[in-house]
């Protein structure tokens, strides 16, 4: 098991213009309009093919995403997931000493986004949570070091047993609330694609 420590295709120009002027239909020949149909549909076959194309090898359309307001749940935050993501309890919730800690996971598919948050005020500064969390997590048996060291997170990978995983924290301040972000639990080690999806989620955290 996975450790907690751990989106239109822009539309063508027209390729032609067709005159509607009575003129130009009056007059002109039979074969003309036949031909000048066959232009037509043809054009009109290749700039679709281009289109599907542009679609296949931009990614686009993108997938859709939705805004996933925590605050009811226990945690003051809004987070953007992908859309039909389920918002359950995560498998850190409980109680230390009387103080409440509030654990949620955003699930779909490989996105699995944790959401972390002491029910209390911080006992350190968020410079120095992120620092006690980096020493913790450089400490830890497996790690193999930082993939991307920023001032309020990080990316890191570990190999256990042969298994090479990636991982991340992030920090956020609501308030008087420190909110923190990581990969959730899941029985396949993540790669480090899916870690910069969630971490860049965590980021976009509001």
């Amino acid at each position: 098991m996975h450790s907690i420590h751990h989106f239109c295709c822009p539309q063508p120009q027209a390729a032609f213009n067709l005159s509607n002027s009575y003129f130009f239909y009056k007059y002109i020949s039979p074969k003309m309009k036949k031909l000048r149909f066959t232009t037509i549909i043809l054009t009109a076959l290749v700039a679709s093919i281009s289109l599907i194309s542009m679609a296949i090898f931009t990614g686009d359309p993108a997938p859709a995403t939705k805004n996933f307001d925590l605050t009811a749940r226990g945690i003051p935050v809004t987070v953007t997931a992908p859309d039909r993501a389920v918002v359950k309890d995560g498998l850190l919730n409980g109680e230390v000493d009387g103080n409440t800690f509030v654990s949620l996971e955003i699930v779909k598919d490989r996105f699995m986004l944790m959401v972390g948050m002491w029910d209390m005020e911080p006992i350190e500064s968020l410079e120095d949570a992120v620092n006690t969390q980096h020493s913790t997590v450089a400490g830890n048996e497996g790690f193999k070091g930082f993939i991307l060291e920023e001032d309020n997170g990080f990316i890191y990978k570990t190999i256990k047993d042969g298994d090479t995983d990636y991982d991340f924290q992030y920090f956020l301040e609501k308030g008087d609330r420190q909110i923190l972000f990581s990969a959730g639990f899941a029985t396949k080690a993540f790669t480090e694609t899916e870690v910069r999806v969630l971490y860049a989620a965590a980021k976009a955290a509001r």
